[in-house]
């Protein structure tokens, strides 16, 4: 309806919204006018891949770039467990150090009491963050959904920290302004 009360017919109505979508994108592509049209980065921005896991059973990966240019690399390898590298920017390079272990880094250890085999299964929603500092913090849930948390210093070894709590259902991090470390986490009501 228009101001006075009559009825305005829907062709008109869909006619007038093409035309304003048409006049809009006009505006967008005259010369001169800004536009957020993407584009690609320049080929030699990337570099090989590299295959950090080199057993080919790596799932589960995540990464975290810090200011300072170092890239920390937590993946769940089926033969190997919880693996870790770090990569450091060299020129147009990145230059990554041997994998290394971190053995608490699980969903689940199960020892089976006849055998004394242990038995390992992936951690559930690996993320890790990176800090201004450089270091960087990872969270993941056991197979009880319980939300674990686990510190690297700069330069230094990874530390498993507290089990912050019960019955998680996802969480995330972030880094603000001031550098403050902050987490959330959704826990189930039952």
């Amino acid at each position: 309806m228009d101001r006075k009360g009559h009825r305005i017919p829907r062709l008109t109505v869909a006619v007038l919204s093409a035309l304003t979508v048409v006049a809009l994108m006009g505006l967008v592509m005259l010369p001169g006018v800004p536009s957020s049209i993407a584009h690609a980065q320049a080929e030699d921005l990337w570099s090989a891949p590299v295959n950090l896991s080199v057993s080919g059973s790596a799932s589960r990966p995540a990464i975290a770039l810090a200011p300072n240019g170092v890239a920390h690399a937590l993946w769940w390898d089926t033969i190997d467990g919880a693996r870790y590298a770090r990569g450091t920017i060299s020129g147009t390079q990145m230059l990554w150090a041997r994998p290394q272990p971190v053995p608490f880094l699980v969903g689940e250890s199960k020892r089976d009491p006849s055998t004394n085999k242990v038995t390992l299964s992936p951690p559930a929603q690996l993320y890790t963050i990176a800090d201004g500092t450089g270091a960087a913090h990872a969270t993941w849930l056991d197979s009880d959904r319980g939300l674990r948390y686990a510190f690297m210093p700069p330069n230094g070894r990874w530390s498993q920290g507290p089990r912050l709590t019960d019955q998680a259902l996802v969480s995330s991090m972030s880094v603000d302004i001031s550098g403050t470390l902050r987490m959330a986490y959704i826990q189930s009501s039952q």
